[in-house]
């Protein structure tokens, strides 16, 4: 968050000095308006918040300070893959903190996560496989609450996410439909897990893979795993 590190801003100021970079009064109003920020943001919206703050910048001219400021060491560039489609993020970088995140899938909603027991774990993995770890980011990809809430009971199939482990809970259409799926393994009651959501769909039933058109999928109604 801003003012988290301490002289966040004179530490960047600094490094252009030590490295001959000078900055525009552009550039310079670049720096101040991502300096107050503390969310993860895109260069399109950052660029949006230099304009709204009176700051006549672009999309580009943005990114390529954002780039700037990761070479410097105060900026982190985050790749998060919301089913298929990447989205390019950067945040601050503290030099006493690290953090793990966990990304919806639905919203593209990116939390912060700082939990002890999990760097512990992935330390103790390395050092249990003689590997000397470096840094490491962490992705826990999921639906987050408010999305979870919004969701109906039940859905189609085809509704599901990339990723999501669903149950089973009725299908729809003739006998010779659903035999189909008993031929395929799919029976009510049965834990699917989705592999791919871009037609067609495939599914982990049981240990075997099984594609299914999204016309089919739409037909079989399934509800969230809860862990």
């Amino acid at each position: 968050m801003p003012g988290h590190e301490k002289n966040f801003k004179e530490q960047i100021l600094n490094i252009t000095k030590q490295t001959n970079t000078v900055l525009t009064h552009t550039q310079l109003k670049i720096l101040d308006v991502f300096h107050e920020t503390s969310a993860h943001i895109n260069a399109g919206q950052l660029a949006e918040l230099c304009r709204e703050k009176g700051v006549d910048t672009d999309e580009e001219s943005v990114k390529q300070m954002l780039d700037l400021f990761v070479r410097f060491g105060a900026a982190m560039r985050h790749e998060f893959n919301m089913d298929g489609v990447v989205s390019e993020e950067y945040e601050h970088r503290h030099l006493t903190d690290h953090h793990d995140h966990l990304a919806c899938v639905k919203c593209g909603g990116v939390q912060d996560i700082f939990d002890d027991k999990l760097e512990d774990a992935q330390s103790d993995t390395c050092r249990a496989n003689g590997f000397t770890q470096l840094w490491h980011r962490t992705v826990i990809y999921g639906i987050c609450s408010k999305c979870a809430g919004q969701r109906e009971p039940t859905l189609p199939l085809s509704f599901a996410s990339r990723g999501e482990r669903v149950i089973v809970k009725q299908i729809r259409g003739g006998d010779t439909f659903k035999r189909r799926l008993t031929d395929m393994g799919i029976i009510p009651n049965l834990e699917l897990e989705v592999l791919n959501n871009d037609g067609p769909m495939l599914v982990a039933a049981r240990d075997s893979r099984v594609a299914l058109g999204m016309g089919m999928a739409s037909k079989i109604l399934v509800s969230p795993k809860r862990d």
